[in-house]
């Protein structure tokens, strides 16, 4: 893994705080994602009890969606993740699909 994807990971395994779309109600809501274990855990916090799971081998891609959206597909369910700009869009997909491709 080279330098980029180090940093990358790190910070994810730090907590990212990024909007995820509610499937109830369809509005952003805060969600700070975090990888342990080959687990990301998307909660209103790092280490939430309450934090919705999904299992890094089951990942497919993170896809750009609008100029603000990512939909991370991990086969039978997806998480829908807002950014603040398209760049920032297109650097996270980018890199998620890297570092979760390379697990």
């Amino acid at each position: 893994m080279n330098q980029e994807l180090n940093d990358f990971h790190s910070l994810i395994s730090k907590g990212l705080e990024l909007q995820q779309i509610d499937n109830t109600n369809k509005r952003p809501k805060k969600c700070v994602i975090n990888i342990e274990s080959n687990i990301l855990f998307c909660g209103k916090m790092k280490n939430s009890s309450t934090a919705e799971a999904y299992n890094i081998t089951d990942f497919k891609e993170a896809i750009p969606k609008d100029d603000d959206e990512i939909i991370m597909n991990f086969g039978d369910k997806n998480l829908i993740l807002v950014v603040s700009s398209n760049r920032v869009r297109n650097y996270l997909v980018s890199m998620f699909n890297r570092l979760f491709n390379n697990q």
